[in-house]
């Protein structure tokens, strides 16, 4: 109905209808937007609604491809007689005056399967799927009755859970991180989920924006505000070693090169005697970092290697003078860290 649809003619590819779904292909040159997916899917929701009668009756094929609203399959071989299948108007009426404007907005087919007696029937209306199948070609798979107000309910959870996780708070690194957490599961369940293609697509619109816009913010925000938290620390660190060596826990993350700057920025410039080593907690993991400074008799690597083992062992790298490890025993470590790397720099003498 190009007044309903805006579209002139939309030429039919094939069709295959079963209990459980119905597929549609179409002459079309790219992909349906979800604005037109779900006026599609009203159009055919209100058919049903309308409960319009279904007619069908065999007709010779003359009559029939003389009916201007009539849609067939082109190139098709159809017998003769061939059955008329209309839906909102009565096949006879419909013989009587072929070249009617009145059936413009029907469906006028000739089809041999079996048909329902009335749109009501059908119940409701999903369309669950739309992808490209050849050049030019789109298919369109959809259900009515149960499967439909099912894959509706699921589009309904989706919604609700939607405005949850946008109501969620995004004022703590915690609470950006249960964000994340959530964000990620509802992703994977929408892209599992059976449900109107325009309402997925839609969904899937929403997380993109919520993940590039909100959460990115906070997470920008979250990582400033740890970095500038830790670039006091590690000035009162400096200030509080002119000289020997210290170990300390300062949280900033497993960002090695948040460390590299505020070690050459803070540590390097304002205590460039001593020699440091800092845990940062990350989740449920920590990471161990140390520079050395000239002249001290101490191996970064057996540093962080003597911290690590007191939290369960971890695995890095370096040189004699800088290296890191990360350990996986949980933050709940940490505090045997510091004290072990303590203990291993005061017996080289530091």
């Amino acid at each position: 109905d190009a007044e309903k649809t805006g579209v002139e003619r939309c030429a039919q590819r094939g069709s295959h209808v079963d209990d459980e779904r119905l597929r549609f292909d179409i002459a079309w040159d790219k992909p349906l937007s979800a604005d037109e997916l779900a006026a599609a899917e009203k159009l055919c929701a209100d058919v049903i609604d309308a409960a319009l009668v279904v007619d069908c009756k065999e007709t010779p094929l003359e009559e029939a491809m003389a009916v201007d609203a009539l849609r067939a399959m082109k190139g098709e071989a159809y017998p003769d007689p061939v059955r008329v299948v209309a839906v909102g108007g009565a096949v006879s009426d419909i013989k009587s005056a072929p070249v009617s404007a009145r059936w413009k907005g029907l469906s006028v087919e000739l089809c041999g399967g079996t048909h329902l007696r009335n749109t009501k029937d059908a119940v409701g209306f999903a369309l669950l799927e739309e992808q490209g199948i050849a050049k030019g070609v789109r298919r369109l798979v959809a259900c009515t009755r149960e499967r439909a107000a099912a894959a509706h309910a699921v589009a309904r959870d989706v919604k609700e859970r939607l405005a949850m996780l946008e109501a969620m708070s995004l004022e703590t690194p915690a609470a950006v991180a249960a964000v994340e957490t959530a964000h990620k599961q509802l992703k994977s369940d929408v892209d599992g989920s059976v449900m109107p293609q325009h309402e997925k697509m839609r969904a899937r619109d929403a997380l993109a924006a919520l993940m590039s816009g909100p959460i990115k913010a906070a997470k920008k925000a979250a990582a400033q505000k740890q970095a500038d938290a830790a670039a006091g620390a590690f000035e009162a660190l400096a200030a509080s070693t002119p000289s020997g060596a210290a170990a300390a826990r300062i949280d900033f993350g497993a960002d090695a090169k948040l460390w590299q700057k505020l070690q050459k920025a803070v540590l390097a410039k304002k205590a460039p005697d001593s020699s440091f080593l800092v845990c940062s907690g990350a989740g449920d993991k920590f990471a161990v970092y140390a520079c050395v400074a000239k002249g001290h008799d101490l191996d970064a690597r057996e540093w962080c290697a003597a911290a690590a083992d007191a939290a369960g062992g971890g695995k890095g790298g370096g040189k004699p003078n800088a290296a890191n490890m990360m350990v996986l025993g949980g933050v709940g470590g940490i505090d045997a860290a510091v004290s072990a790397a303590t203990a291993f720099a005061k017996g080289k003498g530091l």
